[in-house]
C-alpha cells in the first residue's frame, strides 16, 4: 500500500482566489484498489485513524517521510504494519529497499487531471467528484453494466 497526500485546489466562489483541500489516500501495490479520504489537517492524530480504517493490519505501507507518518512506527504494536519510507531528497527510490511513491504519485496526478476537467464544480463536490474516480477505477468506465454487477455481488440470488 503507497500512500501520501495530495493538495488540490477549490475555488470557493468565482473570482476569488482558490484555496487548497488537503486529500489522503493510498493505493494497492498488487490490487491497484485505492482510497482518497478530504481531510482538514495532515498531522498523525488525523491521519492515523484513516490509516486504522482503510488498510489492513499486517499490510506493508510505502510512504515518503513527511512526519505525521513516524507514527506509524511508534504505535502501541509496532507489529501492525510494515513501514517504510523514502527519503526523496536523497532519492526517488530508496536504493537498499526500492521503496518509492510513484504509484501514489500517478494516482494524484490522475486525480488531479480529472478534476481540471470538472472545472466551475463546487468545492463540496469534491468528496463526490472522488468518490466516482475511485469506483471508476475499481469497475471501469462502463458504468451502468458495472453498477449491474455490483449489486449482484453485494445481493447475491439463490
Amino acid at each position: 500500500m503507497r500512500m501520501m497526500t495530495l493538495s488540490l485546489k477549490t475555488s470557493r466562489n468565482r473570482g476569488r482566489l482558490p484555496s487548497n483541500q488537503w486529500v489522503f489516500g493510498g493505493i494497492g501495490r498488487d490490487t491497484r484498489e485505492c482510497f482518497a479520504v478530504l481531510v482538514d489537517q495532515r498531522d498523525a492524530t488525523t491521519l492515523l485513524p484513516i490509516i486504522y480504517q482503510y488498510i489492513r493490519t499486517g499490510t506493508t505501507i510505502y510512504s515518503d517521510q513527511w512526519a505525521a507518518y513516524n507514527g506509524i512506527a511508534n504505535e502501541p504494536d509496532p507489529h501492525r504494519y510494515n513501514h517504510q519510507a523514502v527519503n526523496h531528497s536523497v532519492n526517488f527510490v530508496d536504493p537498499t529497499t526500492s521503496t518509492h511513491t510513484q504509484n501514489i504519485e500517478n494516482l494524484w496526478m490522475c486525480m488531479k487531471r480529472k478534476k481540471k476537467n470538472q472545472m466551475g464544480q463546487h468545492v463540496t463536490l469534491l468528496g463526490t467528484h472522488l468518490t466516482e474516480y475511485m469506483w471508476r477505477q475499481r469497475f471501469g468506465d462502463r458504468p451502468f453494466e458495472n453498477l449491474v454487477r455490483a449489486i449482484q455481488e453485494k445481493y447475491v440470488v439463490q
